[in-house]
């Protein structure tokens, strides 16, 4: 019985990954197509096709319940059309114990399944959406894409968010209360710093990216919820009329803002 199990799911799984390699080649076309049409600016193809690669495991993950109902009706298909089946159950095979055959391969791609949708796709899925909202964005400063949070007269524009506490591409715009401009800051990104773990996030936004802050660098920077790194800074004065800049850029700078 077990070198009939094997057989019966060795035909299944082999129709199985058939059927997955034509429903993914032909999704993976349309995806390229759609991607490619995109392109423009910075978004060139390179990045284009880097997407692409980065979200396949989360089509694949999408295909695997059609593929296994496919693959399996196939994969029967087959061994009734050569009459193999029907020879299986005149030796006295039931039904029921062909069907179990056929469910171990599909138990295999439920398992494949388990583990795409769990670990692998959503940090892949994460880094591709990420990566093609900073390639879309024509500067660091200015971007027709991201997202926009207001705090009293300061106003942030991000070109792209990651949900452990990472921002990228981030401007912020200060005025005074007569809505003049007093203050500009652009920065690469910022690393929100949380609680208890404040000195480790600091570490992760800072030492680990670039071993040049020293501890005491480090302690410094525990007070301010979020860490800016990369950036310039200008501040305005408005005196008789005229407005002055005096331009600073940065490799850490310390961010008070009441934003999670």
């Amino acid at each position: 019985m077990r070198r009939l199990d094997r057989y019966i799911g060795k035909n299944v799984l082999l129709a199985m990954a058939v059927v997955l390699l034509a429903l993914g080649g032909l999704d993976l076309l349309f995806t390229v197509f759609e991607e490619l049409g995109d392109t423009e600016g910075s978004y060139s193809t390179t990045a284009a096709l880097r997407y692409v690669a980065l979200t396949a495991p989360r089509h694949i993950y999408e295909l695997l319940p059609m593929t296994a109902l496919v693959g399996a009706l196939v994969g029967l298909g087959i061994l009734a059309g050569s009459n193999e089946l029907v020879a299986i159950q005149a030796a006295g095979v039931s039904r029921a114990r062909i069907v179990l055959a056929v469910l171990k391969p599909t138990l295999l791609v439920i398992a494949l399944g388990l583990v795409l949708g769990e670990w692998i796709a959503p940090p892949l899925e994460l880094r591709a959406e990420v990566g093609k909202a900073l390639a879309r964005g024509e500067q660091v400063a200015l971007s027709r894409y991201g997202h926009w949070e207001r705090d009293g007269n300061t106003f942030m524009h991000f070109n792209a968010i990651e949900p452990d506490g990472v921002l990228y591409g981030v401007s912020i715009f200060t005025f005074d209360e007569q809505q003049r401009m007093t203050r500009t800051v652009n920065a690469e990104r910022a690393v929100y710093v949380e609680g208890e773990s404040r000195t480790t996030n600091a570490r992760r936004g800072a030492v680990v990216v670039e071993d040049r802050l020293s501890t005491a660098a480090v302690g410094a920077l525990q007070d301010s919820p979020w860490i800016l790194r990369d950036g310039t800074e200008i501040e305005f004065s408005h005196v008789d009329g005229k407005v002055e800049g005096k331009r600073s850029d940065f490799d850490l700078q310390g961010w008070d803002l009441d934003l999670t």
